[in-house]
């Protein structure tokens, strides 16, 4: 499965939306492959938790 999370980059202030693909759910969620750089300056950013992943689910869901 694959998700889209609401981010703003530590380094530049700029709102972007990182990518992430995953396996299993719950608390057993594994993040396989994910944004890593931001797309305006490059800066790192952060591997995405479970819960931030289980949140964007859920609005995605709701969206419908």
């Amino acid at each position: 499965m694959s998700v889209e999370i609401d981010r703003k980059c530590d380094n530049c202030r700029m709102e972007f939306k990182q990518h992430v693909s995953f396996s299993g759910e719950g608390e057993e969620i594994t993040v396989k492959v994910y944004r890593y750089k931001c797309p305006f300056c490059n800066a790192l950013i952060k591997k995405p938790t479970p819960g931030e992943i289980m949140t964007a689910i859920a609005l995605k869901e709701k969206k419908g």
